[in-house]
C-alpha cells in the first residue's frame, strides 16, 4: 500500500515513483505484478518505462506472464517496442510466438529484424517460412537477419530446412545452404559438406562447400581435401 500510494502521487519525485513501481511489482510477483508495469511501459515517461522493463527482467517469465507482455506489443512503438521484443525473446517459451510472428510479418525495419531474432531464440518454428523467403532480400539487414535465423535456429526444424535447400534444383539455393551450414547451421557438417564439395554439379557450389569447411575440418579430412 505504501508503494502504491507513492506511485499514484504525481507530485512525488520521479526517482521515488520509479522505485515504488519496482518495489510493488517485486513484492506482488507473478502475473499480479504486471498491470502497473505494462501501463508504465505504455503511458509512462521514459524513466518509468525504463524501470518497468528492468523490473520485468527481474521478475522473469512463465507462459502466463509472457502472454500478458506479448499482448502489450501492438500498443507500443519505437524503442519501447524493440526492448519488449528483446525481453520476450530472452524470456523464452512459445506463448510470445504468435505476437512476435505478427510483428515480423507486418512490421518493417528494425522491428521486423528484432522480431526475427526473438522468434529464433524462442524456437518458434513458423518463423522459418518467413525467414526462408527473405534469405535473398534486397534489404541487406533483413537478409542477414533471415540467414542468422535459419542458420542458428535451435532444434530439428532449422536443420530440415537447410537439408531441403541442399536438395534444391537451383544452384544458388544450394550455395546459400552451404554457406549457412558453414556458419553453424548443422551440428556435424563435415561429411555433408565434403560430399557437396566432391559431388555437386555446379563448380560454384563445390567451391562454397570447401570454403564452408574451413572452420570445421581436422587432420582426418586432409586426404579428402588433398584429393
Amino acid at each position: 500500500p505504501l508503494y502504491d500510494s507513492l506511485l499514484e502521487n504525481k507530485t512525488a519525485p520521479a526517482g521515488a515513483r520509479c522505485a515504488a513501481l519496482r518495489g510493488a511489482a517485486l513484492l506482488r510477483g507473478g502475473v499480479d505484478a504486471l498491470p502497473p508495469l505494462v501501463d508504465a511501459l505504455k503511458t509512462g515517461d521514459q524513466d518509468m518505462a525504463n524501470t518497468a522493463l528492468r523490473t520485468l527482467r527481474e521478475l522473469g517469465g512463465g507462459d502466463d506472464a509472457v502472454k500478458v507482455l506479448a499482448d502489450a506489443l501492438p500498443g507500443l512503438d519505437g524503442e519501447r517496442k524493440l526492448r519488449l521484443i528483446s525481453l520476450l525473446g530472452d524470456l523464452g517459451g512459445k506463448a510470445a510466438g504468435p505476437a512476435l510472428f505478427a510483428e515480423a510479418r507486418t512490421e518493417t525495419g528494425a522491428v521486423r529484424i528484432a522480431a526475427l531474432g526473438a522468434l529464433t531464440r524462442t524456437s518458434y518454428a513458423p518463423v522459418l517460412e518467413l525467414a526462408g523467403g527473405w534469405l535473398r532480400s534486397e534489404d541487406a539487414a533483413l537478409a542477414a537477419a533471415a540467414r542468422n535465423c535459419v542458420s542458428y535456429f535451435p532444434g530439428k526444424e532449422g536443420d530440415e530446412l537447410l537439408l531441403a535447400m541442399l536438395k534444391s534444383g537451383e544452384a544458388e539455393t544450394r550455395r546459400l545452404a552451404v554457406e549457412l551450414i558453414g556458419k553453424g547451421g548443422l551440428e556435424s557438417p563435415v561429411a555433408l559438406l565434403l560430399g557437396v564439395a566432391q559431388n555437386d554439379a555446379e563448380a560454384g557450389v563445390r567451391a562454397a562447400a570447401l570454403a564452408a569447411l574451413r572452420n570445421h575440418t581436422t587432420e582426418a579430412q586432409m586426404p579428402a581435401l588433398l584429393g
